[in-house]
């Protein structure tokens, strides 16, 4: 949506940025009609709370702000 729209803002471009180097996360990408708000990443089975945490301290040193994490269930 970054690339295609030009609806993203960089605090959810670095989010995505960090999901996207973290071994344990298949993809990540912004989602909703842009303009901040969520990210959705696709993970590791049984390894999403642990990536998700890591994600949001890495992303939280690096821009100061506080993120929500949602992990569904595992299945």
């Amino acid at each position: 949506m970054r690339d295609d729209f030009e609806v993203s803002v960089p605090a959810v471009d670095l989010l995505v940025e960090i999901a996207g180097a973290d071994a344990d996360v298949f993809g990540a990408r912004m989602t909703g009609g842009g303009f901040g708000g969520s990210v959705v990443m696709l993970a590791q089975r049984g390894r999403g709370r642990a990536a998700a945490e890591r994600i949001a301290n890495m992303y939280a040193e690096q821009s100061g702000r506080t993120p929500t994490i949602l992990v569904p269930p595992a299945a």
